[in-house]
């Protein structure tokens, strides 16, 4: 859905899918609520993970289904097989998942609706994206935030809070002018972070005020008001660009943003021998 906004430029609008009360079947109910259960008893053990993880998958795929959009890593946290003896990392990851999915299900308009400034934009060129979240059901109290999770393919660079003159400067906006976001980082793997280990991303936490239901947040990739440069698109050209963006328990979401080339450097062409 395209709408116009009050800035004159387009924004594209994703708006979450919530589940339906009854997507699960009645044996899925009981094992997913029996799941809750045992979680909020006690974190996963290694005896535990192999039927929670079986449980979790279950309910995932259920979830997918539907039409339920699911963060992008959570395929690599519920991993009902696993080669080799299970790690305390995969132990949290699947509790991290399981909470997650929690939220999904009990509060599925927890974490509101997603615009961004649409494309086309030109590859190798410096612009500002305006990311716009409006909450859902779920307030963001201090201590939480909103997290830019990094992103290796685009080729943009890192993102940074640190110096609003330099290239790739990432500031944060509310309608609540009261409340005080402090630049952070908060550790991540995998494609948003860190593959050999976790790797800080840059996390805007919330240090003064309260967000509640309705209140709106943006991100501004790019900033330009203290002079920055703006944010350097990659080399890559695409019709759907991932840009990471998390809400309470750091779900990634995507939004469209067209790359297109100005004028080729070069051409590569492959072939079968």
């Amino acid at each position: 859905m395209i709408l116009p906004a009050a800035t004159g430029l387009s924004v594209g609008l994703i708006v979450r899918i919530a589940p339906a009360a009854n997507y699960l079947s009645e044996s899925g109910r009981a094992e997913v609520d029996a799941l809750k259960v045992a979680y909020h008893e006690s974190p996963t053990s290694r005896a535990t993970y192999p039927e929670r993880a079986a449980v979790a998958w279950r309910w995932l795929s259920t979830l997918a289904m539907v039409g339920c959009p699911l963060p992008v890593n959570i395929i690599i946290g519920v991993r009902p097989v696993l080669p080799d003896p299970v790690r305390p990392s995969q132990l949290s990851n699947l509790d991290y998942y399981i909470r997650e999915l929690t939220l999904l299900d009990g509060q599925p308009r927890a974490l509101g609706k997603l615009s961004a400034t649409m494309g086309p934009h030109t590859a190798r060129s410096l612009l500002t994206v305006h990311q716009r979240r409006a909450l859902g059901s779920r307030a963001v109290v201090q201590g939480g935030g909103l997290l830019v999770a990094a992103h290796f393919m685009p080729g943009n660079g890192c993102f940074q809070a640190h110096n609003p003159v330099g290239n790739n400067y990432v500031a944060i906006a509310s309608n609540r002018q009261e409340v005080v976001f402090v630049a952070d980082g908060f550790p991540r793997l995998g494609m948003h972070g860190g593959f050999r280990g976790a790797r800080p991303a840059l996390f805007f936490r919330l240090a003064k005020g309260l967000l509640e239901p309705g209140d709106t947040v943006t991100l501004i990739y790019g900033d330009c008001s203290a002079g920055g440069g703006g944010w350097r698109k990659g080399a890559g050209v695409t019709d759907f660009l991932p840009v990471p963006e998390g809400h309470c328990y750091m779900r990634e979401r995507l939004v469209k943003d067209a790359v297109a080339w100005s004028s080729p450097t070069w051409v590569g062409g492959f072939a079968p021998r």
